[in-house]
């Protein structure tokens, strides 16, 4: 739904239903371009936005993502397909096609953030394993991974000043210095 930043009125709004009715992973926008995705086999979808509405430019399945929202990095959509037990992965989509480049499935439902300006990615496994790869449309290339939780990871990590804070579904709590060689 787009609403009057002033009044609070709605101006348009594109109906984009799920199952359970759950939209949990946040738009991406950029300029007269919406990008959304929901898990559940919904899929995704890129719209061309104006004051009056919204236009699909493309639809598909190729990008379902549950919670984590994609990163939208030179041009590639970077994010988590799937919900556990269905074959989640990381997966790589073109922003103007929709066309999926790649997928790795051993991250499972996990999740993913961007560092250094979009130009690493930071996962973290569905399993509380983290890796570090470089944000490349050609494939997903960690270095060595290294646990830093266990049981199930799907919340997605906060990065502030070279930590980052990591929490598994009991509530476990890490921290990890990224400073440290």
């Amino acid at each position: 739904m787009a609403a009057d930043p002033v009044t609070g009125q709605e101006k348009w709004r594109h109906r984009w239903l799920t199952r359970y009715g759950v939209n949990a992973a946040d738009p991406i926008i950029q300029g007269q371009e919406m990008f959304i995705s929901s898990g559940y086999d919904k899929g995704a979808a890129l719209l061309k936005i104006s004051a009056t509405g919204a236009e699909v430019v493309w639809q598909n399945k190729e990008m379902r993502n549950m919670m984590n929202p994609c990163l939208l990095i030179d041009g590639k959509l970077y994010g988590i397909d799937g919900n556990e037990g269905d074959g989640a992965g990381l997966k790589c989509l073109d922003w103007k096609t929709g066309a999926a480049l790649w997928k790795d499935d051993r991250v499972g439902a996990g999740t993913v953030i961007g560092a250094s300006g979009g130009e690493k990615l930071i996962v973290l496994t569905e399993k509380g394993e983290l890796l570090f790869a470089p944000a490349d449309p050609s494939g997903f290339k960690p270095g060595r991974g290294f646990p830093i939780l266990s049981g199930k990871c799907w919340t997605v990590p906060v990065l502030s000043d070279s930590r980052l804070f990591a929490r598994n579904a009991e509530g476990r709590v890490v921290c990890v210095d990224l400073s440290l060689p």
